[in-house]
């Protein structure tokens, strides 16, 4: 499908396949990415053609993109047909389901997606996922989309722990968010792990030390509860063989930077982190689980926002959690609200929404099962 889009007359769009998704030349995509109204990294062109060939693969994923002019990418929504809706954020590994809207073209882009949807050249429904629901995509769909008479509906709302610096610096940031009790705790325990050996703070950058660091984190995982639990990313071929080649280093700080807590040469905390404009994204972290009494997990945060306030690289630090409840909201200074938006037809987006909630209602069920079978 190829057509302009009511009088958006410089505006084309295409509804395309997954090999068309994959064939997407790599400037325009990269562009659309550094200029997008929403930072997402996890739409971002090398961790999604990862997905594409690995998690993704035979999943039937589509996008619909628009082009300007004929020449410039200006929106990119990649979606899976569920049930008739069409969902964001297509693996368990994309901790946003923000679309891709270039900032300079943002109402027109979104304009044209809406128009599809009423006119029924796209699923009457769509389901985006991990939305900032206080951010100006968000604002912007929910405004056009009332223009345009389709229904909106939120749904599975929760807390995102983000990191800016408060205008004090470090100390403040410890006496302010830590607190007294918090503070001493995590300065004993790096004490108490320095008693033990040298104890530093690694960043990997660059290619090949993204690619160790990258190791040893799989590694590292996969000796704890996840690997036991058949979750760690090694626990399947696939689930590997994508963070292999999605947390990767383009040399120049973007992509993927990695945090290793050292006890002398040993790694004991990692965190990968993905860079997207001013902001350093944080999805995945481990820990050596026989360190468990000294915190070491906490101890890398800790170390790591020490870091953020003297090294002055992001702006933003973004905790990519998809519940309330981490740990790290005891540690950083902000949160922003998140959840699911639903957005189409009154009677699709009535169905989608009472369909979440009816697998909502069923998960504590359906966990308990999984334990149960294991267990036995």
């Amino acid at each position: 499908m190829e057509a302009s889009i009511g009088n958006l007359s410089n505006l084309k769009s295409r509804l395309l396949s997954a090999r068309e998704l994959d064939g997407i030349p790599a400037a325009p995509w990269d562009l659309l990415s550094a200029n997008a109204l929403m930072e997402n990294p996890f739409y971002a062109r090398a961790y999604v053609r990862s997905g594409l060939s690995t998690l993704d693969a035979g999943n039937r994923i589509s996008a619909f993109a628009v082009w300007f002019n004929e020449r410039k990418l200006v929106g990119l929504f990649p979606f899976r047909t569920f049930f008739g809706t069409a969902c964001g954020a297509h693996n368990i590994y994309q901790f946003s389901g923000a679309p891709l809207v270039h900032r300079e073209h943002a109402e027109d882009v979104v304009r044209a997606w809406l128009l599809e949807i009423g006119a029924g050249r796209l699923p009457g429904c769509w389901q985006l996922p991990d939305l900032q629901l206080d951010g100006r995509l968000h604002d912007l769909i929910c405004r056009v989309a009332r223009q345009l008479g389709l229904s909106l509906a939120v749904f599975n709302t929760y807390s995102r722990p983000q990191l800016t610096r408060l205008q004090g610096g470090f100390e403040a940031h410890l006496t302010e968010v830590l607190g007294k009790s918090r503070r001493k705790e995590l300065e004993r325990c790096i004490r108490r792990l320095r008693e033990k050996g040298e104890l530093r703070l690694e960043r990997a950058t660059k290619p090949d030390a993204v690619r160790s660091a990258l190791e040893a984190f799989l590694a590292l995982e996969n000796a704890g509860w996840k690997g036991k639990a058949g979750t760690a990313f090694l626990a399947h071929r696939d689930d590997a063989g994508f963070a292999r080649a999605a947390f990767t280093s383009d040399g120049n700080g973007c992509g993927t930077i990695i945090d290793t807590l050292l006890l002398g040469d040993r790694p004991i905390a990692i965190s990968v982190n993905i860079t997207s404009g001013s902001t350093l994204f944080t999805p995945k972290c481990t820990y050596s689980e026989p360190l468990r009494s000294f915190a070491p997990g906490l101890v890398l945060e800790y170390l790591v926002i020490q870091r953020f306030y003297s090294e002055g690289d992001f702006a933003r630090m973004d905790a990519a959690t998809t519940a309330d409840g981490h740990v790290i909201q005891g540690l950083w200074n902000e949160s922003v609200p998140m959840g699911t938006l639903y957005v189409g037809s009154a009677t699709e987006t009535a169905i989608a929404v009472g369909f979440a909630r009816a697998k909502a209602a069923l998960k504590p069920r359906a966990k308990w099962l999984r334990d149960y079978f294991r267990a036995a």
